[in-house]
């Protein structure tokens, strides 16, 4: 007790109750790892951030990435805390927070590591706003990324076709379905882009 290593221990325990799934012991555990601005405590914050979401603890975990984001402005770690705490913000219906949080962080001089995943989120949180012009933006931009993921491009892809079907833009929608389904006829979006995209032709 007292020591470095007492702190490293709690960082080692929170690591320990994660993978059994113990997310709330978890949490708790990182958070007595957080002493200051270091990485240890860094890692410690963003990993409590992350197993009070898991534990269902949105509220806590809101906390959690807001004070990450207050702590840390630069450095490791950015893209995925702000990432992390969009998704929150999103899953518990505040998608105005959701898209100030990825706004902020799309506007900001982090060099993004998963481009396509964030503006994929973006168009998500921009839809769900009722912000449809701005949704299919950000989508068409998820998309012209180079050298995003294929699946993420795919869903990228899917959602701006989703986007202009729910705004009766069947003819411009059916095309987008049906390339999703021909670019990966058994993949995870291949059932709904066929489907939709027979939909749209109705």
């Amino acid at each position: 007790e007292g020591t470095e290593n007492e702190r490293l221990a709690h960082y080692g325990l929170g690591w320990v109750y994660h993978k059994q799934g113990i997310y709330h012991w978890a949490a708790r555990s990182f958070g007595r790892a957080i002493t200051g601005e270091d990485e240890t405590s860094r890692k410690a914050l963003y990993y409590k951030a992350v197993n009070e979401k898991l534990s269902g603890r949105y509220d806590l975990a809101l906390g959690s990435f807001q004070e990450f984001g207050r702590r840390f402005q630069d450095g490791f770690w950015i893209e995925e805390a702000y990432y992390e705490w969009a998704i929150v913000s999103f899953e518990i219906g505040d998608y105005v927070a959701a898209l100030e949080t990825l706004l902020d962080l799309v506007r900001s001089e982090t060099r993004l590591q998963n481009p396509g995943q964030v503006f994929t989120l973006l168009g998500e949180a921009y839809f769900a706003n009722n912000e449809f012009a701005r949704a299919i933006e950000a989508f068409e931009y998820a998309e012209q990324i180079t050298d995003l993921d294929p699946a993420i491009k795919r869903q990228a892809q899917f959602q701006r076709g989703w986007v202009l079907f729910q705004n009766q833009a069947f003819q411009t929608a059916q095309p987008i379905f049906e390339n999703v389904y021909n670019d990966d006829p058994r993949g995870r979006l291949a059932g709904e882009a066929l489907f939709w995209s027979a939909d749209a032709w109705y």
